[in-house]
């Protein structure tokens, strides 16, 4: 897989646009920065959504695969073209290391690497940013000309606190919380199911989705017929049941997780 063409094509379509969710997230992330810090690398800085705000009180270098993303960076912003599991930057270079909805994108080989970088580049703060404790199949979709099935934004792991705090070990949390809009449970078991057994799968329309296994574009026209349409309501209706008990109240999207480098 092309990983500068995909993301270009994605960034080309949505690139610049206001993000009003990711207010919360700024400002929790602009509150928790530790005051002595004045430099700041954004490690996948996609449009700036994050960044451009940063600039206006940080020196800050965003770094990410995609052209068409670093477009649309303020011109206070040092941009740099490149890939977060081989950083071209000196060891210590940052106050803090910002990483936003990156880590669950990233194959496994770039996933180590990105961390060690991160790691290397850091002087003593790694701040994270990542969907909470995701259920992946809920957002799988399948490909209309391979069949080829996929997480309809890329996502290859899920987090929790526990699940990210151990792979930035020499690290200590010194700061998490949850934020953005709520996300009802649901249960990965149920979604696969769904996908296979009653062709019910996650679709959007505002972007242009790229298969990752074939490059077409998908059109998202999964229709049901009568035996998969049977399957499809009786699991509705577990879902609902399910739904019902107490622990399965919505959670906030995302986790935000600062880490200090342990003396």
């Amino acid at each position: 897989m092309n990983y500068s063409y995909h993301h270009d094509f994605i960034w080309h379509q949505i690139g610049g646009k206001e993000h009003p969710d990711f207010a919360d997230k700024v400002k929790i992330i602009l509150d928790i920065i530790p005051k002595q810090c004045s430099s700041i690398v954004d490690v996948g800085c996609g449009d700036g959504a994050i960044t451009n705000v940063l600039v206006e009180s940080y020196r800050v270098i965003g770094i990410d695969i995609s052209l068409e993303a670093l477009k649309h960076l303020s011109a206070k912003v040092s941009r740099v073209l490149g890939s977060a599991d081989s950083l071209p930057f000196k060891g210590k270079c940052a106050d803090v290391v910002l990483c936003s909805e990156l880590l669950e994108h990233l194959p496994e080989d770039g996933f180590f690497k990105a961390i060690s970088e991160m790691k290397r580049i850091s002087q003593k703060y790694i701040l994270i940013t990542v969907p909470n404790n995701e259920k992946l199949r809920r957002r799988y979709t399948k490909c209309n000309s391979c069949g080829f099935e996929f997480h309809i934004y890329g996502h290859l792991r899920s987090f929790n606190l526990r699940k990210l705090a151990q792979f930035f070990v020499g690290y200590n949390i010194r700061y998490y919380t949850l934020c953005g809009d709520l996300e009802g449970k649901s249960f990965d078991a149920i979604s696969y199911l769904e996908n296979k057994l009653a062709n019910s799968y996650f679709s959007i329309s505002t972007v242009s989705i790229l298969c990752p296994n074939c490059g077409g574009i998908l059109d998202f026209s999964f229709e049901s017929n009568l035996l998969q349409k049977i399957p499809g309501f009786f699991l509705d209706r577990l879902k609902a049941l399910m739904n019902l008990f107490p622990i399965r109240k919505p959670e906030p999207y995302w986790l935000v997780v600062l880490f200090e480098k342990a003396n």
